[in-house]
């Protein structure tokens, strides 16, 4: 079995904290593709949005808070969601001929 890096099992641990916000959902399971990929690059846009945020800050002169850095996760967390649950969805396919 493949153990997963420290840096890869402390994002899914990210992720899976974002997930549990979210438990009153219900699943992802019924969700198409397509409508995934819009949350993907609904998401992704946010995530755009922050990092561009904290650049024009940080040029200048200010610094990164905490907050600021866990909200960078957060996003990337939801990017990573969103891609997870496609890949769930066709996880049968890639393991059923």
């Amino acid at each position: 079995m493949i153990e997963p890096r420290r840096e890869v099992r402390w994002f899914a641990r990210q992720m899976e904290a974002k997930l549990q916000k979210h438990d009153d959902r219900g699943g992802w399971d019924s969700c198409s593709a397509d409508y995934l990929l819009r949350r993907i690059a609904d998401e992704r846009g946010e995530l755009g949005r922050q990092l561009r945020k904290l650049a024009r800050k940080k040029a200048k002169g200010g610094t990164v808070t905490r907050a600021e850095g866990a909200e960078v996760i957060a996003e990337a967390a939801d990017v990573a969601n969103f891609a997870m649950m496609i890949a769930d969805n066709w996880r049968y396919f890639a393991e059923h001929d």
